[in-house]
């Protein structure tokens, strides 16, 4: 207890240690209920906590804490409910002091009162210092496709300086589309036909885009612009289309949009939406959101085979979204020995997830936490993680700039167990996705190579590791995998 409470004496401390009550708490006793009103203060005198909030009979994790801090500080002042759980990460003993406690020895003791109240002013002011610096990034923060101040669509190009193919090429797509509906009104067409139609012309369209912004370089903002405006009434009648586009929870490739390159149904508006989320889910980028899947479950399989511990191997998924990767490898016909601690920003993620492995009946198998990898790279998080033996991100390193992949890598050195691998997905250069998805879907990655990949992993702390680099049947795909020596 010698840092806890700043302003405190030493002769302060002992006599909080006297008066107190210590207590020792198992792995996993819950030491602090969510809306308990009994107002104490509680020291964590060895061990650690983790701070849980309910949700659908599952705790998410918000917060980690360690010896020599202290909680229960809020419900002490207020006189309300604590506002989450604490649970126990590991054996804890805990020195935990009642309020009619705490009001007598500050009663009674000259100039304890300005000490004690001064050491909880710091304390919450350094709390709200913490989450005030997380907003208004809060969701996106330092992302690469993230514009807060997005440019406009309109007058960057006039219509005589567009490349005249290219405006060919995109009247023709509107008239293609606007055939095949007719068609379908007038009964002359149905089904495979009408599928044929939709996706000769989509892709007629994304090869003019290619074309035109390969010529014209510099002009790229002002030709995708005016595709966007042009076709934008038919690309938003799919659904997948639609919710990458509008990002409802800030960007892209969120939970919700996985789910739906995973559920691979096609689904939209209107005669033609259906026919357009066929061609869009069947596309190389959204095969390649499929295949990372297999691949990231093959190597969680292949490294559980070796696992010898007494323990489920821990792994630990950052940015996890759904999750299903990880569900795919806890199928009771064969499941695999392992304990996953899935790490997001998106609240609504995690709670999809937790609400999947409660219905599953796998709910012991994972911890979930919300938290914003960047900052727990950049050593702001509020969550810590045990050693692991697999750290792996399929889909987020595409959308950070390089000192913050750098920092990641770090973090992830730091948190693997000896001999522990780190994989981590990118999407590659090359791609003929790419203009489509910048301009269309305003899906905006940080495309690399795989000697990109390598450079990133040489500049961290697993310096001049061999890196893997594996690579899907898309060739988009990129896979970086390294063991920590």
């Amino acid at each position: 207890m010698d840092t806890v409470f700043e302003f405190l004496t030493a002769d302060d401390r002992a006599l909080f240690m006297e008066k107190g009550e210590i207590q020792q708490f198992k792995k996993d006793d819950v030491i602090l209920e969510e809306g308990d009103r009994r107002r104490r203060l509680f020291v964590i005198l060895s061990g650690s906590c983790r701070v849980e909030r309910g949700h659908l009979g599952k705790g998410i994790v918000i917060a980690s804490l360690g010896m020599n801090e202290f909680f229960g500080d809020m419900s002490f002042l207020e006189g309300n409910g604590a506002s989450a759980f604490v649970i126990a990460d590991e054996a804890v003993e805990v020195l935990i002091i009642s309020s009619d406690t705490i009001n007598a020895l500050l009663f009674s003791v000259p100039g304890l009162a300005t000490r004690f109240y001064q050491s909880l002013a710091v304390n919450l002011s350094a709390r709200l210092r913490e989450t005030s610096a997380m907003f208004p990034k809060l969701m996106v923060e330092e992302i690469a496709e993230v514009q807060l101040f997005s440019p406009p669509h309109t007058g960057q190009l006039k219509g005589k300086d567009l490349p005249p193919g290219l405006v060919r090429d995109v009247e023709s797509f509107k008239d293609a589309m606007l055939h095949t509906e007719h068609m379908i009104i007038q009964n002359q067409a149905e089904g495979e036909h009408i599928q044929r139609n939709v996706e000769g012309a989509c892709e007629e369209l994304k090869s003019s885009l290619n074309k035109h912004i390969e010529q014209e370089a510099l002009m790229d903002k002002a030709i995708g612009a005016y595709v966007l405006r042009e076709t934008f009434p038919h690309f938003m009648t799919s659904s997948y289309h639609d919710r990458a586009y509008t990002k409802p929870r800030g960007y892209s490739g969120d939970y919700g949009t996985i789910e739906l390159v995973y559920a691979n149904e096609a689904i939209g508006d209107g005669r033609l939406g259906p026919c357009i989320d066929r061609w869009e889910l069947d596309g190389a980028s959204c095969d390649a959101v499929r295949n990372r899947r297999d691949m990231i479950g093959k190597l969680i399989r292949n490294s559980g085979e070796d696992w010898n511990g007494d323990s489920p191997m821990p792994i630990c998924s950052i940015a996890s979204g759904p999750a299903r990767e990880i569900f795919d490898l806890l199928d009771p016909a064969a499941p695999a020995n392992l304990h996953a601690t899935c790490l997001d920003i998106d609240a609504e993620a995690i709670e999809f997830a937790s609400m999947i492995a409660q219905k599953s009946g796998l709910g012991d198998r994972f911890t979930f936490g919300q938290e914003n990898v960047v900052r727990l790279a950049l050593g702001r998080g509020r969550i810590r993680v045990k050693p692991q033996q697999i750290i792996y991100s399929m889909g987020l390193i595409d959308y950070l700039e390089e000192r913050l992949v750098v920092a990641l890598l770090d973090w992830t050195f730091d948190n693997l167990k000896p001999g522990g691998t780190a994989a981590f997905g990118n999407f590659a250069q090359g791609s003929k996705d790419r203009s489509f998805m910048d301009h269309l879907l305003e899906w905006v990655l940080i495309y690399r190579s795989p000697d990109d990949l390598r450079d990133l992993f040489r500049r961290s702390k697993f310096n001049d590791t061999p890196v893997e680099i594996l690579q899907d049947s898309s060739g988009i795909q990129l896979l970086a995998v390294v063991q920590k020596n």
